[in-house]
């Protein structure tokens, strides 16, 4: 796979390239330090427009400075911790008995 060439814009951390098919998208890069001190960085691309992209950035930010989102990054973690963020981030998305159920085959 080839990395795109991206280049600057005005706004910060926002950057524009030309598709396979030679249109205009846009793309973020955002660079920060986890809660144990290690840089990461989280990028996304294929916006149409820069405010597209802007507004994504915005949410991203938001979430990595309230740290809303738990982001799983520490090797060290037990696998009952590890268990407990899987259980919490994939409960919305069971219907009926099934958080119950799998709550139960945890617990065992």
């Amino acid at each position: 796979m080839v990395r795109k060439k991206l280049n600057s814009t005005k706004k910060e951390n926002i950057y524009w390239y030309y598709d396979s098919n030679k249109k205009k998208k846009y793309a973020y890069r955002y660079k920060f330090y986890d809660h144990t001190g290690v840089r990461r960085e989280k990028t996304r691309q294929n916006f149409n427009s820069s405010i597209e992209a802007e507004k994504a950035l915005i949410a991203l930010k938001a979430t990595v400075l309230n740290g809303g989102e738990k982001i799983i990054f520490n090797e060290n973690m037990t696998i009952a911790q590890w268990v407990d963020i899987y259980f919490d981030r994939k409960k919305s998305k069971w219907k009926g008995t099934s958080p119950k159920t799998y709550r139960n085959v945890i617990e065992m």
